[in-house]
């Protein structure tokens, strides 16, 4: 029997099965990731416990994107019901994501200013889902939340710190 005692951390998702083997498409995200892409079994996040899951063949697609077949999984009716569920591993097999650093938080602190509105207010953060969304502070301290999409954003400047923005009407008051 496994028995982990330090933390888990989240790496990933599985977002859809491969197929009608049991694979499965993996999505690595987050703040952490693998330290080696050599790894022979993920932890799927069920409440209340996270069970391992023995991988048998893996490829990479894409950057952050896999298709996993786990050992015992062999057929879509048990692979779907893997789909949505969080991946983890214990803390010490993991590292910083650096394009999460690198990418997201550089962009904390940059003043948000609409073609039409002018100033909105500063980018606080970058929230993480189906649809990202920027998290700005509004000079009166409220929060507004910004779709991070081609069409409402028009362009990033970071000598001058600023995400200039097109908000369509209306979507601020939402």
């Amino acid at each position: 029997m496994l028995a982990y005692t330090e933390p888990f951390v989240e790496v990933g998702r599985i977002i859809g099965f491969h197929g009608y083997k049991g694979e499965v498409k993996v999505e690595i995200s987050g703040d952490f990731i693998p330290k080696s892409t050599k790894m022979e079994l993920l932890f799927v996040g069920f409440s209340p416990a996270s069970v391992p899951f023995f991988i048998s063949n893996k490829k990479q697609l894409h950057d952050n994107l896999w298709i996993i077949q786990f050992k015992n999984i062999s057929n879509e009716k048990d692979a779907v019901t893997l789909v949505g569920k969080a991946l983890l591993l214990p803390k010490s097999q993991v590292k910083a994501n650096k394009a999460v650093d690198e990418n997201e938080f550089e962009l904390k602190g940059y003043a948000v200013i609409d073609k039409k509105l002018g100033k909105l207010g500063t980018a606080i953060n970058i929230t993480d889902g189906v649809q990202q969304l920027f998290v700005v502070q509004s000079p009166d301290g409220s929060e507004i939340l910004i779709p991070v999409v081609e069409e409402f954003i028009l362009g990033i400047n970071p000598k001058t710190k600023t995400i200039q923005c097109s908000i369509p009407e209306g979507l601020l008051g939402l």
